[in-house]
């Protein structure tokens, strides 16, 4: 497994993203696979703690952000189940001896490698499968009927049948017709231009409490301490948590809430800039983005670096020293 892990992007991606040299974020990598194997080889590795994951790949800094990293860079893919976590692609990758562990306990990989990860497909794919399969089901649930309209498949530029009728189409043809029209006139766009949206995304119901609070999270994000801001993608989860929960709990408008805890934000950063100022503490002793609104530390009215930030930066600087003096 770790062959292909020497040229792996992601490998290299994850050294940018937690800001180590390569051959550091290879190691935490060959170290996230020997502990999946050992402790969690069906590949459901979310169900340790992030702490215990951290501990495993000897991360000192946050475990939060160490997860957060992988499940950036695809090392980890995230599940709505109680698995919450997946090692990527473990089925295809895991050891032999991973295999046979699991069929000697009566075990295999876990489902969600089949159920529940994303499509990889792209979007064109998509919908044409989810034509094809329309068309297909309409064609043999009219020839199964006797007396019913009988649909003939013509080929088309796209490789779909177009099914035509002596009488008028049922509901489920005319759907599968407006399908394959609109991939069609997407396919047929010119380079640059948008193209019509694919079954997939027309069909997708929006959230509007989601679209209408994650422009609020960016506002209170951009408050954040400037050479903090780490971690963002996630953080911003937790800010529209927040801005949810603040706005229930005291009857606010989300923008009211938004703004409550931008204050907040605000006046956090405010007392870190005037100790680092006056020599009280340094930037890097300061939260990351990402720790700092998972542990929501705007509530806390006077935030600063705690004793862990402290101790988490020595380490750091520790480990920066001891690989300088190896060269």
């Amino acid at each position: 497994m770790l062959d292909g892990a020497f040229t792996s992007p992601k490998i290299r991606r994850l050294a940018v993203v937690l800001g180590i040299p390569w051959p550091h974020a290879l190691g935490l990598a060959g170290l996230l696979w020997r502990f999946t194997a050992k402790h969690a080889p069906t590949g459901e590795i979310g169900r340790h703690e992030d702490d215990d994951i951290a501990a495993a790949l000897e991360w000192p800094g946050d475990a939060g952000d160490l997860v957060a990293a992988l499940t950036r860079c695809r090392l980890l893919d995230p599940t709505e189940s109680a698995a919450r976590l997946l090692v990527h692609d473990w089925p295809d990758h895991a050891p032999r001896y991973v295999s046979a562990t699991l069929k000697r306990q009566k075990l295999t990989f876990s489902r969600e490698y089949s159920e529940n990860l994303p499509d990889t497909r792209s979007a064109r794919d998509r919908a044409r499968s989810t034509v094809s399969t329309a068309v297909a089901t309409t064609v043999r649930t009219a020839d199964a009927t006797a007396g019913g309209t009988t649909y003939t498949s013509t080929s088309s530029s796209t490789g779909f049948g177009c099914a035509s009728a002596e009488n008028k189409p049922d509901p489920a043809h005319s759907e599968s017709a407006r399908a394959l029209e609109i991939i069609q006139s997407h396919e047929n766009a010119p380079q640059g231009v948008p193209a019509s949206r694919t079954i997939e995304e027309s069909s997708r119901p929006k959230n509007r409490s989601d679209a209408i609070l994650r422009p609020l999270a960016e506002g209170v994000w951009d408050a954040y301490l400037a050479g903090r801001k780490i971690g963002k993608k996630t953080a911003i989860g937790y800010i529209v948590k927040a801005i949810h929960e603040v706005a229930r709990r005291d009857r606010l408008s989300p923008p009211d809430a938004a703004a409550r805890i931008r204050r907040a934000v605000e006046a956090d950063v405010a007392r870190m800039v005037e100790r680092i100022r006056t020599g009280e503490t340094e930037l890097k002793y300061c939260p990351q983005g990402l720790t700092y609104f998972r542990q929501e530390r705007w509530n806390d009215g006077d935030t600063g670096p705690n004793d862990r930030d402290v101790r988490e930066a020595r380490i750091d600087d520790e480990i920066q020293r001891a690989r300088a003096d190896l060269g």
